[in-house]
């Protein structure tokens, strides 16, 4: 799954796509400013680096076991297997999971997060720029999402 965007307030969230529910992602939301990424039970925030030139996102679905833990890793539930990939606005995606319902590592990595800033301070240095100036540099900041099954989503309790 891919998606090129200029991300609204400078987020992308992945989640399931029937997690209005997610009671921790209005927290989420605010603490993604604090880094690069943060996640609730059922959702990663990504917190973007500029909102002006587009960005493109990945997601990646692997086959066995994640290796060692890295910095920007975590679990999540995506009960249904479907997911929603992109801004809190309309700049969203959905699709399924090629391993189904279930608990997943998902690990992000990025690319050109600085060199998106620099061009972009470096046009408003120049005077301004125009839609084209923009589209320029157009997937210049990049973020990789890869999904490993860790297991069934745990079974639900009963009111």
């Amino acid at each position: 799954m891919e998606l090129r965007l200029r991300p609204d307030y400078r987020l992308i969230i992945l989640c399931d796509a029937d997690s209005d529910a997610d009671e921790g992602l209005a927290d989420a939301i605010g603490r993604a400013g604090s880094g690069i990424a943060v996640a609730t039970d059922w959702s990663v925030v990504i917190s973007v680096a500029q909102d002006l030139i587009a960005v493109d996102v990945r997601l990646v679905y692997r086959e066995g076991t994640p290796g060692p833990a890295e910095p920007l890793e975590f679990d999540i539930d995506l009960p249904t297997g479907t997911v929603r990939l992109g801004d809190p606005g309309a700049g969203a995606i959905g699709g399924d999971i090629e391993g189904g319902p279930g608990v997943y590592r998902v690990r992000v990595t990025t690319h050109g997060r600085d060199e998106a800033v620099a061009a972009l301070q470096a046009l408003r240095t120049a005077g301004g720029y125009t839609e084209a100036d923009l589209d320029r540099y157009a997937g210049v900041e990049q973020y990789r999402l890869e999904l490993w099954r860790l297991g069934d989503s745990p079974a639900e309790e009963d009111d």
